[in-house]
């Protein structure tokens, strides 16, 4: 890249690098197995019609019938007397599986500096909605440093923080202010378990997001700043606390 003798171009871009390894994510299984057999035909309301959805790996929800043991003697699966009346056992039993729905609007900082100073600003917007706890993790953050750095020694850096706030109109500093979580140095962030857990983000309508949250970017040029190009990578992963043991890894239904 062209060095520049006026411009400083700084970037974080959240994709996942090739050299970045995949962060292991293990939320808590609860749950019962899937049944293996036993399933039936399922209807979703659609608009205003009742419309019978696919079995198997292809369905949103599926349905199996079964016999449960019955707490006691006095229920019974049949009957051929002439008893004055006799009483059937029913269980209704539903489990939920985690979902979580959500949007980034951008994904890099392009920073111009002309002059040294520490300079705070949000550009990055994320959205979640989901039926139960998330948790925000963060990976391989890093201070911006030196791009293609040829010189002897470290590459020169600008130390950098962020945090997440409600806000994205004026600096995070307190909870008056919208901040979340404190401002944390890259490797606060990649040592915290979790950089911010949400306990409630689901939203009340179809279209709602039940959290919203601006990433802030702060960075400290000094008077002795070198004159090029810096650059940093990093990685957010979004993972679900709870999740049931039918759920394979990738969202998927699980023969567990």
């Amino acid at each position: 890249m062209k060095k520049t003798l006026v411009w400083l171009a700084l970037l974080l871009l959240f994709a996942v690098p090739v050299w970045a390894a995949d962060p292991i994510v293990r939320p808590k299984l609860t749950g019962s197995s899937l049944p293996t057999s036993g399933e039936i035909d399922v209807w979703e309301l659609i608009g205003s019609t009742w419309t019978k959805i696919d079995k198997g790996d292809k369905a949103k929800a599926r349905l199996f019938e079964s016999k449960t043991p019955v707490p006691s003697s006095y229920y019974s699966f049949s009957g051929d007397c002439n008893q004055y009346a006799w009483h059937i056992y029913l269980q209704n039993w539903a489990e939920v599986a985690h979902w979580c729905r959500w949007i980034v609007d951008y994904n890099k900082w392009d920073w111009r500096i002309l002059k040294p100073g520490e300079y705070a600003a949000d550009c990055i917007e994320l959205k979640i909605d989901s039926n139960g706890p998330v948790s925000i993790l963060g990976s391989s953050f890093t201070n911006l440093t030196y791009y293609e750095w040829e010189g002897e020694g470290a590459a020169p850096e600008i130390p950098v923080w962020y945090t997440w706030s409600s806000k994205n109109d004026v600096v995070p500093v307190d909870s008056n202010s919208g901040l979340l979580v404190a401002w944390k140095t890259p490797d606060e962030i990649n040592d915290a378990d979790p950089w911010l857990g949400l306990n409630e983000c689901a939203g009340c309508s179809e279209d709602a997001y039940g959290w919203v949250g601006h990433l802030w970017n702060k960075i400290l040029v000094k008077k002795c700043q070198p004159t090029c190009n810096y650059r940093s990578w990093a990685e957010i992963t979004i993972a679900l606390d709870n999740q049931k043991m039918w759920v394979d890894a990738d969202g998927t239904w699980s023969d567990r």
